[in-house]
């Protein structure tokens, strides 16, 4: 009994924890779509009002409370994700066309590496969609992209198939993520190498990895560097 209730009051401390760095992080959009609607407002004039960024910030800010939702759940509940046969290729392809508007509004590009065909994968469609969005989101808002781009790759290791998202980011290292992993929700920057804000879609991503039974990690790809996780086969018959 005493072990349940510490391992309960571990997951309500990681949920507080998650909780106060989307809050931090949801300050960013929601102050620039409150300052576009004060100038209109004192101005008179809704010509100054950007629909387009507000519409992309607002679809930032719900896709991280999304996500948070999503793991706030399998924190409270202590459950797994559960998994089944997924195309990382596919997904990839849908947080690409999801991330697109979000990245013309920081001057930065994506790229899609794809090479060659890959088998499913087991992990959880949502969660593993999810998770990479939030990364997305989270790294096209660090100040050193800007103006840069951002590749979502998928390829092949001896470990298994990784997925992830990279780009100039030669100052992030292994021991600086499991810092600002310590450091999240306590500190205003868990991240600031890379990030001005939380990051907090970079944490919400990892625990719907842990949930899948997988981590976020720091890996190199292209001579680029970001975060990725590694996924195993699905080990079902294929049929042509």
């Amino acid at each position: 009994m005493q072990e349940d209730s510490a391992t309960s009051l571990y997951r309500s401390q990681d949920a507080a924890v998650l909780l106060r760095s989307v809050a931090e992080q949801l300050r960013f959009p929601l102050a620039s779509i409150a300052r576009q609607a004060e100038l209109a407002q004192l101005t008179g004039d809704m010509r100054l009002v950007d629909a387009a960024s507000i519409r992309t910030h607002a679809q930032a800010a719900l896709t991280l409370v999304d996500s948070y939702l999503l793991g706030l759940r399998l924190l409270q509940d202590q459950a797994s994700l559960a998994l089944e046969p997924v195309s990382v290729s596919s997904t990839l392809v849908d947080v690409a066309h999801e991330l697109d508007a979000f990245a013309k509004q920081h001057d930065s590009r994506l790229r899609l590496h794809i090479a060659g065909r890959y088998e499913p994968v087991m992990a959880n469609r949502a969660g593993l969609k999810s998770a990479l969005l939030a990364i997305g989101y989270a790294l096209l808002e660090s100040y050193p992209l800007e103006g840069g781009r951002l590749t979502l790759a998928v390829h092949r290791t001896p470990r298994g198939i990784v997925t992830g998202l990279y780009g100039n980011y030669e100052q992030l290292t292994t021991e600086m993520w499991r810092k600002a992993l310590d450091l999240q929700g306590r500190a205003a920057q868990p991240l600031s190498a890379l990030s001005t804000g939380s990051a907090a879609g970079l944490f919400v991503a990892e625990a719907i990895m842990r949930a899948m039974e997988s981590k976020l990690r720091v890996g190199k790809y292209l001579k680029q560097q970001g975060l990725a996780t590694t996924l195993q086969p699905s080990q079902q018959l294929q049929f042509v």
